[in-house]
């Protein structure tokens, strides 16, 4: 079996979804940003990589071993990163969501990159300036996007890169 791209996420209820993608994603312009299409919509908590079939079946192994409380979200607030990534943020569970990712992170005994920040990626640039990354922040922002939900797993899933953006399928499921 080739190599696998894989994260872990905590996924979304599929009714925030629907709000996301009738609140937000419709105002997105195309051309300019690539949208998150609605069944990718997730918190990253870890990127792990490319994995062989030994590493992936490591990690697997390792994921089922990782502990945590159950706890509620809450989604609000849009910005972005350098120009290039849109995104909603989170107002109640941010410190969750940051402990939760640093707890997958020593049990996967993979290094997180960079400093973990809790967000959902709406869209990403695509050959956009930065102002209008800026400009489309400010407008999502304006909706006044807000959905709560109970954080009660996470999700240990593959990519799959297709001509169309990543496809995600669940490898492993753990509930708190």
């Amino acid at each position: 079996m080739p190599a696998v791209r894989m994260f872990v996420a905590v996924e979304i209820p599929e009714w925030i979804r629907d709000e996301i993608r009738e609140k937000l994603l419709r105002h997105i312009p195309e051309g300019s940003f690539k949208v998150v299409p609605r069944p990718n919509l997730h918190f990253t908590l870890l990127f792990i990589g490319w994995a062989d079939d030994t590493k992936a079946s490591e990690i697997k192994d390792r994921f089922v071993d990782i502990k945590f409380r159950q706890f509620e979200a809450e989604l609000s607030g849009v910005g972005e990163f350098g120009g290039r990534v849109v995104w909603l943020g989170v107002r109640d569970g941010w410190k969750e969501l940051t402990e939760l990712a640093e707890k997958v992170s020593r049990t996967l005994g993979i290094p997180m990159d960079r400093p973990f920040s809790p967000h959902l990626t709406l869209c990403r640039g695509r050959g956009a300036e930065k102002e209008e990354a800026r400009h489309l922040a400010e407008k999502l922002g304006k909706v006044g996007f807000s959905g709560k939900f109970s954080v009660k797993g996470c999700s240990l899933m593959s990519s799959v890169l297709t001509p169309h953006g990543p496809a995600y399928e669940t490898v492993s499921e753990i509930i708190f």
